[in-house]
């Protein structure tokens, strides 16, 4: 997961703009779809694109692990 979230960022550091921005002009046609811009573009869809609502499904679906964890006694 980390790395796909790392990828991201390196765009938006190369092309000095936001992914919702650089996703934006792509779809208007306003920038070339490259390699490098159209997998991203595929990530940007497929995840949410509010951190919020991101932060709260991932938290949902690390809580049961956590509770198991915490609950399984440690082997002595």
């Amino acid at each position: 997961m980390q790395g796909i979230e790392d990828r991201p960022r390196e765009l938006e550091r190369k092309y000095l703009l936001r992914s919702n921005e650089l996703y934006r002009l792509a779809r208007a046609g306003r920038i070339e779809q490259r390699l490098e811009l159209i997998g991203r573009l595929g990530l940007y869809e497929t995840f949410p694109a509010d951190e919020d609502e991101y932060r709260e499904l991932l938290e949902q679906q690390v809580e049961p692990v956590l509770t198991a964890l915490c609950s399984t006694p440690l082997p002595s």
